[in-house]
């Protein structure tokens, strides 16, 4: 580790304003004892299979707790319509932390971040790591370094952004010129403790349509839309029934919670744009391998997004829609040698006749 550092906390905060960051904490030396514990907790509930926890614990211990990250957020509320379907057509929706790559936007200021303390303190590229929609637990490191508070919905709040922001980090692995600390750091004024900021707020918990928030700021991931929009798993009937005209993600949990009403705050980018929706019409029409190339670039078309379930979602929100025009293009999936698709297809079908 470099201790002779001559870059200081008061350096990386004004870098990150520079990039354009609505938040940034920076701290050393994290200890995640909570996080751990709850990994533990999590894998005896059976809500963590083994792989994935020791893939978890494995992902954080490659740092070990050491060195100095700064912690970004950066927002993703933009004041726009949701639902841009009329007359002609009838669309998909798709949630707003995906209607632009805010992950690759976000990325891409820290490298611009990197560079500059790069340039201050001789380290050299392979020195450092930017973390963003990573398996690091970004999470759990952003609120232990004070970047936000956990909601009940197990996502970070942080005042005048609510829950609508993505997380970035940057690890170094050097001590800083004021050797900032869990206790030194300079951090916007979130509120103090789990919950803190919920006062007994219940409403993302009663809005969740699956009953995924499974207990405050405990969340199962596989009763969980916006988890499972990604991933090719079987979606039961009484799931799709609740699943709306939604294409990619679910956006409930947040669009209730008091902290995301009157938001102000906007990212100027239109890296990777989609936007609020897209004709369910057009993405009938296509394959798997059509799909991902339609979305290439953006958050929708990351390596582990399948366009199997992207092309599920369609079916489901087409069956949930009420609109009988997508009927003719719902039957070619009938014999689809995709079980979801075919499934979905069966339902969706007999939901619109």
């Amino acid at each position: 580790m470099n201790s002779n550092s001559l870059i200081s906390t008061e350096c990386l905060l004004e870098l990150a304003w520079q990039e354009g960051f609505h938040r940034a904490v920076v701290a050393s030396n994290i200890e995640l004892e909570d996080y751990l514990s709850r990994l533990d907790s999590l894998k005896e509930e059976g809500l963590l299979d083994d792989v994935e926890y020791e893939s978890l614990v494995r992902e954080w211990q490659e740092l070990g707790g050491r060195g100095t990250f700064l912690l970004c957020a950066l927002s993703c509320y933009r004041d726009e319509p949701d639902d841009l379907t009329d007359d002609n057509e009838t669309h998909g929706l798709i949630a707003p932390f995906a209607r632009r790559n805010y992950y690759r936007e976000a990325v891409s200021r820290l490298k611009r971040v990197f560079g500059k303390v790069r340039e201050r303190t001789g380290l050299r590229k392979r020195d450092g790591r930017i973390f963003c929609n990573s398996r690091l637990p970004e999470k759990p490191i952003a609120r232990e370094a004070g970047l936000g508070v956990y909601g009940k919905n197990s996502l970070l709040l942080i005042r005048g952004l609510g829950s609508m922001f993505v997380i970035a980090g940057l690890y170094l692995p050097l001590e800083l010129a004021d050797k900032a600390g869990p206790t030194g750091r300079k951090a916007i004024e979130t509120g103090n403790g789990t919950f803190s900021l919920c006062k007994g707020c219940n409403a993302c918990m009663d809005a969740c349509p699956t009953g995924a928030i499974v207990m405050p700021g405990i969340l199962n991931e596989k009763l969980c839309i916006s988890y499972i929009s990604a991933r090719e798993v079987p979606i039961p009937d009484y799931m799709r029934e609740k699943w709306g005209k939604r294409l990619y993600g679910c956006q409930t949990c947040q669009d209730v919670c008091p902290h995301n009403a009157n938001l102000l705050v906007a990212t100027d980018t239109r890296r990777g744009e989609i936007g609020p929706s897209v004709p369910l019409k057009r993405i009938l029409q296509m394959d798997r391998k059509e799909v991902k190339e339609m979305f290439k670039g953006t958050q929708m078309g990351l390596s582990w997004v399948s366009g199997v379930a992207i092309l599920r979602n369609a079916i489901i929100a087409s069956g949930n829609s009420g609109d009988r025009r997508l009927l003719p293009l719902l039957f070619r999936f009938l014999e689809s040698k995709e079980k979801t698709l075919r499934e979905s297809a069966e339902w969706a079908v007999r939901i619109l006749k």
